[in-house]
C-alpha cells in the first residue's frame, strides 16, 4: 500500500507548511511523523532483503553452474583413469551404470508365424 506513503508524506508536507502547531486527533506533526517513520524503514528493510535475494539467487545459479562443469570434469576423468573407468566400482557408486551392466542394445523380435486359417 505505497499509497499510504505517498499521502502521508502529502499530508505531513502540507501540515508543517499551512498548520505546524495545530494538534490533530491528540497527534502533533513530529509524532504523525514518528508513525509514518517506521513504515517508511520496515519497507525499505523489505525492498533490501528482496534485492539480496535476487542477488543470491543469481550467485547461487552462477556457482552451481561453475559446479556441474567441474563435475562432468571430475566424472569424465574417473572414465579415463586407467585404475578406475567406466566399468569400476567407483563409477557404478555414483550413480552411472557400468559398461558390463549395460546391454548391447539390440534386441531382436521373433516372428510369429500366423497359425492355420479355420474353415467356417
Amino acid at each position: 500500500m505505497r499509497n499510504i506513503i505517498e499521502k502521508s508524506n502529502k499530508l505531513m508536507h502540507s501540515w508543517n507548511e499551512l498548520a505546524p502547531q495545530t494538534v490533530f486527533v491528540g497527534l502533533t506533526l513530529e509524532g504523525f511523523r514518528g508513525i509514518v517513520e517506521p513504515v517508511v524503514e520496515i519497507r525499505a528493510a523489505i525492498e533490501k532483503a528482496d534485492q539480496d535475494r535476487v542477488a543470491a539467487a543469481i550467485r547461487r545459479d552462477a556457482e552451481e553452474k561453475a559446479l556441474g562443469e567441474k563435475y562432468l570434469r571430475v566424472v569424465n576423468a574417473i572414465k579415463a583413469a586407467p585404475e578406475h573407468g567406466e566399468d569400476s566400482p567407483l563409477y557404478g557408486a555414483i550413480g552411472y551404470i557400468v559398461r558390463s551392466a549395460k546391454q548391447s542394445g539390440l534386441s531382436r523380435v521373433k516372428k510369429t508365424e500366423p497359425g492355420p486359417v479355420l474353415a467356417e
